[in-house]
């Protein structure tokens, strides 16, 4: 049986849920809307603006998705709460989903009064582009230029090395003594 803290975090992840529906829907909207006027004012729908609406909606909806299926509550045999779900204050891939379906609704409702808002679309590879660097590529050619140490050791001179070799001599005679 779930805590009190689990009802409310269920309680919350369903209030956020459904705000986050409601934010996606009126993304979708805005761009059907101006979708819509373009082809009232010009006589006909480009392919590319389909093809752009539902991408959106398809990039919208599954993050939605990935966030809902984190938020998922788990129940026991008899139906009684067992979990609320995930947290969704918790900086996770949870949060970069958050980002990417906001940065989709701001793109859908933007893009229909310029094609320029369809470059802040180039945040998200940006931004993960920027996470492989920090995270991977720096620290792995930082590791080979240091010699061939993958393991991130620092490089020691003699001495230290001989100082870290009693310490570690010293502490394996106490454990044998005890």
């Amino acid at each position: 049986m779930a805590g009190h803290g689990a009802k409310k975090r269920l309680e919350e992840n369903s209030k956020r849920l459904g705000q986050l529906r409601m934010l996606l829907l009126l993304g979708i909207v805005a761009q059907a809307a101006g979708l819509s006027f373009n082809a009232w004012k010009t006589g006909s729908v480009s392919w590319g603006s389909v093809a752009a609406l539902l991408a959106t909606t398809a990039v919208g909806w599954a993050c939605y998705l990935t966030i809902g299926a984190y938020a998922k509550p788990s129940h026991d045999d008899q139906g009684g709460l067992i979990d609320g779900g995930g947290d969704m204050g918790k900086g996770t891939v949870n949060g970069h989903c958050h980002d990417v379906l906001y940065i989709t609704v701001f793109v859908q409702v933007l893009s229909p009064l310029s094609r320029w808002f369809w470059y802040f679309y180039l945040l998200v590879p940006g931004f993960a582009l920027y996470k492989l660097c920090k995270h991977i590529i720096i620290p792995y050619i930082k590791s080979s230029w240091a010699g061939g140490q993958a393991t991130g050791e620092p490089q020691m001179d003699a001495a230290t090395r001989k100082k870290l070799q009693r310490t570690e001599d010293r502490a394996e005679r106490r454990k044998r003594k005890w």
